[in-house]
């Protein structure tokens, strides 16, 4: 089945993600449902059809019928064990926990999605795309280590490794600034241009952060007592082994976290989503703690340097699908927006204030 022959009875409940020029994916599939839950997600421009060069995958929620061996046994993500095997010109995968067949063509750029579990059917589907998303992207683009927020429309993206304030930041930003948009949390994609892209996630955010806005703590405890009005991750998906219902809690351990998915996340703090934007400053956290805050503009050579070394594992993504060889990160020449190296107090007010100070925010 080609791009050209798709059935109109195939496009009933079509969705086309188009992330930039250069990548689109079309997902058919006969349960509406799927478009709500893969909505929590990917946040994309979306149209109802498909269009030319992009990739197609076909959800179908019943059982492959043809006999398959036993295939060669590989990680997915976070070890998740699949057996591939070849059927004629096309890669099949069959992962362990949700006991589907994936069946890829990745000539024609189309996917075949099949098990008659919608649950199990939906986790492959956001998997998928994922796997897609990333594979197409890293030939692009590197994946950074950082989250990222716009603020009065200028886009500021904060990097710095576990625990330097990067959730802490943008949660503060968000909640306090009105004229404020959520672009991503841990970790995004940026090309050439300074474009940065969305990586779909469930941001996690510790005690610590929720307990510097006490009105958070308040909704977060009115949305999980009100499913209707925040349905609180109970399609959260990052692996099959979670439960079926994910409930967010609040604890006093500073280690532990609350997780959100991207779409609960912005509905949390009253914010719209903006999954593709252009950066203009890159904010790198210091990891000492100060007597007065001070902000330094780097130069070229320094804001390159510190953005490869937080460059995202490519480990977290095994190219599982099959889609292409290894991605090198690192050796491309891009244009990147100013960089800054930010010595704070860990004041988050005073921080806080500071910081817009500056920017004139």
């Amino acid at each position: 089945m080609t791009n050209t022959e798709l059935n109109k009875t195939d496009l009933k409940y079509c969705t086309t993600f188009r992330v930039n020029r250069m990548l689109g994916i079309s997902i058919l599939y006969n349960e509406s449902k799927m478009k709500e839950y893969l909505n929590q997600f990917f946040h994309f421009e979306q149209v109802d059809e498909v269009l030319n060069d992009t990739w197609i995958i076909n959800c179908m929620n019943e059982r492959y019928h043809q006999h398959l061996p036993v295939g060669i046994t590989y990680e997915m993500e976070l070890k998740e064990e699949c057996q591939e095997l070849i059927i004629e010109n096309n890669t099949a995968v069959r992962p362990k926990e949700t006991k589907g067949i994936i069946i890829i063509n990745k000539k024609l750029k189309q996917v075949h999605i099949y098990n008659p579990d919608f649950r199990m059917l939906y986790i492959e589907t956001y998997r998928v795309v994922r796997q897609i998303l990333a594979r197409e992207l890293l030939k692009t683009s590197l994946m950074i280590h950082g989250s990222a927020v716009e603020v009065n429309g200028e886009t500021f993206s904060f990097i710095g490794s576990k625990g330097r304030g990067k959730s802490t930041f943008i949660t503060g930003l968000l909640h306090k600034e009105i004229n404020s948009k959520y672009i991503c949390n841990d970790r995004y994609f940026i090309q050439d241009d300074s474009t940065i892209i969305q990586w779909p996630e469930c941001p996690a955010i510790t005690y610590n952060t929720i307990a510097l806005f006490p009105e958070l703590i308040d909704r977060i405890e009115h949305y999980s007592s009100s499913p209707k009005a925040f349905n609180p991750s109970e399609i959260f998906i990052d692996h099959p082994t979670l439960p079926d219902q994910y409930q967010i809690s609040l604890d006093s351990n500073k280690h532990k976290k609350a997780f959100f998915t991207n779409k609960e996340f912005s509905l949390l703090l009253n914010r719209a989503i903006k999954p593709v934007s252009r950066l203009d400053h890159t904010i790198f956290l210091s990891p000492g703690k100060y007597e007065e805050c001070e902000i330094i503009t780097l130069n070229q050579s320094m804001t390159k340097q510190h953005l490869i070394e937080n460059l995202d594992k490519l480990s977290s993504f095994p190219d599982w699908l099959k889609l292409e060889g290894n991605v090198m990160q690192g050796e491309r020449n891009f244009n990147h927006a100013p960089g800054y190296l930010f010595k704070r107090t860990f004041d988050f007010e005073s921080d806080l204030n500071y910081f817009k100070q500056y920017f004139s925010l």
